[in-house]
């Protein structure tokens, strides 16, 4: 976003979801809008198809920071949902 800061060079960490995401043991719920102004929809895709089962993707309505306001009963009613089928409260 910001190519004229040296970002790179002081981020110690490189977010590679999508390498990782295949490692994980865990069922997974991924939350995603298609109104997201940074990520495309298309990401929230390919981190679903790459992640093992058990996996859900949630669609939101709003942008990268709203969207779970924007959607608060769609939200709210899958991860009651998601939590309740992996046991939790």
């Amino acid at each position: 976003m910001y190519s004229f800061l040296p970002v790179r060079r002081l981020m110690r960490s490189r977010y590679d979801t999508l390498g990782k995401i295949g490692s994980i043991r865990a069922p997974l719920l991924i939350f995603h809008s298609r109104d997201d102004e940074f990520f495309p929809a298309q990401h929230a895709h390919k981190l679903l198809e790459a992640a093992p089962a058990p996996k859900e993707l949630v669609w939101l309505r709003g942008g990268h920071n709203d969207a779970f306001m924007r959607s608060g009963e769609i939200y709210q009613n899958a991860l009651r949902r998601f939590v309740g089928s992996v046991g939790g409260p």
